[in-house]
This record gives C-alpha cells, sequence and structure tokens, in this order.
C-alpha cells in the first residue's frame, strides 16, 4: 500500500469518525429537544370567552406572553363583522362593491 493509499485511508476513517460525531450529538439535542418542549401531563389552557386556539404559545411566570395561533369562537358566540366597503371599497373588476354578504357591505367571518 502506497502513502497516498494510506492518507486516504486515514482522511476517510477521520471523517467518518466526525460524522458520527456530529450524528450523535443530533440525535441527544433532538432527544433534549422533545424532552423539555413536552408540556406536563393534565395542562390545559382556558380561555374566559371559551375560544379554543391551535398554534404556539410563549408563557413566563404561567402567563402568555406570545400567542401565535388560530381562535375558533365558541359555536354559540355570534361572529364579528367586518365592513367591506371600509375595508374593501371594490369588487374584482375596480367598481364599487356593496359587499359580499349582505347589502350593507358586510362580511361575516
Amino acid at each position: 500500500m502506497g502513502r497516498l493509499d494510506l492518507i486516504v485511508e486515514i482522511l476517510g476513517e477521520a471523517i467518518e469518525s466526525a460524522l458520527t460525531r456530529v450524528e450523535n450529538r443530533r440525535s441527544r439535542a433532538i432527544q433534549w429537544l422533545r424532552e423539555t418542549t413536552r408540556p406536563p401531563p393534565g395542562l390545559l389552557l382556558h380561555a374566559p370567552d371559551g375560544s379554543v386556539f391551535t398554534g404556539l404559545v410563549l408563557v413566563d411566570s404561567n402567563r402568555a406572553v406570545i400567542v401565535l395561533a388560530l381562535r375558533r369562537l365558541p359555536q354559540d358566540q355570534p361572529r364579528p363583522f367586518v365592513d367591506v366597503q371600509s375595508e374593501f371599497p371594490f369588487n374584482h373588476r375596480g367598481a364599487s362593491s356593496p359587499g359580499a354578504d349582505d347589502l350593507q357591505g358586510r362580511l361575516r367571518y
């Protein structure tokens, strides 16, 4: 076996060893992340108006400080209206439009 073959073999083993260490660190990091982000059993957040949220919540001292979530209002709660005339005064052709859901230009969402 010549010197070049020996150097290539040593480099190959060094790269393989480095990749194994990186994979082990990645596996440990993923396991740590799974354990630290798992909420305690029975944790449930309640909104005062009965809304249900799906998304991400950042909590500090048991208070939600950032919420990036979709909100679903309770079935018996009326949905708010948006005044389409003031928010979106033109229809798809550029002419004024009275609205999509009713004659007063209000859009239910």
